[in-house]
């Protein structure tokens, strides 16, 4: 025999899904059309600019995790001993194009 409405078992509900623990966002990705010292160049000129300091080379890995996803062999930071040349070389061309900017 049919289940008549009157004698239809209640459909059970689903199973709440815990949430899913809540990771920082990626802002955005690097870009693949230029090269990567540009494209790490970039991304220095935002932090400095954002956060009005020069980043150290442990700041600026996870600056670059955390806002554009830039992960190192082991899917964390990049190194710091990979980033070290890029940050001596950028601090030196931002101080250079600073100076040259405010010149009156």
């Amino acid at each position: 025999p049919q289940p008549t409405p009157e004698t239809a078992p209640e459909p059970t509900p689903e199973p709440e899904l815990a949430p899913e623990p809540e990771e920082l966002p990626v802002l955005s990705a690097l870009p693949d059309d230029v090269p990567r010292e540009e494209a790490y160049y970039s991304a220095y000129r935002t932090y400095v600019a954002e956060k009005n300091a020069f980043p150290d080379t442990r700041q600026f890995g996870r600056y670059l995790l955390h806002s554009y996803g830039a992960t190192g062999r082991d899917g964390g930071p990049l190194s710091e001993g990979y980033l070290r040349g890029f940050i001596r070389d950028f601090q030196l061309r931002l101080r250079t194009e600073m100076e040259t900017e405010h010149i009156p």
